[in-house]
Parts: C-alpha cells; sequence; structure tokens
C-alpha cells in the first residue's frame, strides 16, 4: 500500500508540475504581429537621422612648414642654401664669402612653394631613396630638408639623381629663389 501511495504522490506531482511548465512556457510564448512594409519604412525615416555628407579634410593641408635648402659643389665649388617659412622669411647664406642675407619672398613664391609641397606631400613615398649619384665630379648636390605639420622629408641628391628624386620642381624653384638673392635680382 505503501508502494502505491508513493506511485500515486509521484505520478501526481509529475503531473503537476508538467501542468506549470507548460502554462509558464505559453506566458512567455512572443505573440506575433504582422506590420505593414510602409508602416516599418516610416518608422525607419524616423529613427535614423538624415546623412549629411562632410568634406574629408585635405590631409596634405599645410598651416606651417619651413624648408632648408643647400647647394653645393660645380666647377666654382659654391656653397650656398636658403631657409624659408610659411611666413615667407627666408635667409640666404654664402658660406664661401661668410655672408647671410635676410629678405621677404614674394606671395608668388609662397605660393608656388606650397603647390610643391602639397604634390609632393600627394606623391612623393616616405622614405626617400635617392641619393647623390657619385658619377660627376662637377654637379651640384642638393640638401633638402622639409618639415610641415604633415610631412617631414629629407633628401640628398645631384643633378645625375634629381630627376628620379620627385623633387625636381622645388629644388628647381628654391635653386632659382637662391641665385636671384645672390645675384641682387631677388624681388619680394
Amino acid at each position: 500500500m505503501y508502494r502505491i501511495l508513493n506511485f500515486l504522490t509521484s505520478s501526481f506531482l509529475m503531473i503537476f508540475l508538467t501542468g506549470c511548465a507548460i502554462n509558464a512556457l505559453e506566458d512567455t510564448t512572443p505573440e506575433i504581429t504582422t506590420i505593414p512594409t510602409d508602416e516599418i519604412t516610416n518608422k525607419l525615416d524616423q529613427a535614423v537621422p538624415e546623412t549629411r555628407t562632410t568634406p574629408i579634410e585635405n590631409k596634405c593641408s599645410l598651416d606651417q612648414w619651413e624648408i632648408d635648402f643647400l647647394i653645393s659643389g660645380g666647377f666654382a665649388g659654391i656653397q650656398q642654401g636658403i631657409t624659408i617659412n610659411h611666413n615667407g622669411e627666408i635667409t640666404a647664406i654664402n658660406e664661401k664669402l661668410g655672408e647671410k642675407i635676410r629678405v621677404q619672398a614674394s606671395q608668388n613664391d609662397i605660393d608656388e612653394i606650397e603647390k610643391c609641397l602639397t604634390d609632393i606631400c600627394l606623391s612623393a613615398p616616405e622614405k626617400i631613396q635617392t641619393r647623390p649619384s657619385g658619377e660627376c665630379a662637377d654637379c651640384f648636390q642638393y640638401l633638402l630638408n622639409i618639415e610641415t605639420n604633415v610631412l617631414r622629408h629629407n633628401l640628398e641628391t645631384d643633378d645625375l639623381a634629381l630627376k628620379e628624386s620627385g623633387f625636381l620642381p622645388i629644388i628647381t624653384l628654391l635653386r632659382n629663389i637662391n641665385m636671384e638673392i645672390w645675384a641682387g635680382e631677388y624681388e619680394s
């Protein structure tokens, strides 16, 4: 009898607990509702803010820059250089004569330099491999150090290796400014 009572009690508990579990599952089953597509689109339009296109800032914008340019060699053995900055202040040095001149760059020269710097920023590799060729005794040797808020380049080259360096336009411009200063023809 004890066994029958035990069997009935366990059967009753099993049925009772199963019923509770089914009711619990029925209570948590989500209700599925069909929403028309137009209503979904309207809700998404309200939830997603208007997209605005903002121009990407130019990675080569030049707020501040300074260039050191040295030229040496040639059959006359010159040793000259200029330092120029974004304000157009130029300091020219002729080491052979022991002279220093300070002048103001023209706005045209500043604009041309900034165009060259932007071109360098957009196209020049981070590390420049060009070195003087060492094959020309009377060639000019060039040292160029460029520092801006977005790039830094150091270049050492000569007339033979200059073209492949990618710096021909800026070196030509700086060489011409240097020559005009020392010839007394530079007009700012």
